[in-house]
């Protein structure tokens, strides 16, 4: 059964490597998932992801522009097909914000440890 769903993707310089995805079904409530921004765009030319998340490019023929997105635990999954240009062109746009390589250059070290051993 196919059913349409809305989805957000947000970037936020902050957390360089995280893509969050909110994902709204016509009657439902919202469901986010965090999702790696490199693991992404590795899915954009080839299978990626294990585990709960794997992505992947339909190239069945040179004109299908759509990417499956498969997210959740073994029995409970949801699959998800994506515009694949034009997720590819918002990417791009995140690293130009974040270039590759620089990620961990925009995290805060000691706030993420202060809230890693707070968080129990």
């Amino acid at each position: 059964m196919s059913t349409p769903v809305e989805a957000t993707f947000c970037y936020d310089v902050d957390d360089p490597f995280v893509v969050r995805t909110e994902f709204r079904p016509m009657h439902d409530s919202s469901v986010t998932w965090d999702l790696g921004r490199d693991l992404l765009d590795s899915g954009t030319k080839d299978t990626a992801g294990s585990g709960e998340v794997r992505v992947w490019p339909l190239l069945a023929d040179d004109c299908d522009d759509s990417l499956f997105l498969r997210i959740g635990p073994p029995g409970a999954t949801a699959l998800f097909e994506i515009d694949r240009t034009g997720l590819r062109a918002w990417l791009r746009r995140t690293y130009l914000r974040v270039p590759r390589g620089s990620e961990a250059d925009r995290i805060d070290w000691g706030a993420l440890a202060r809230r890693l051993l707070t968080d129990s």
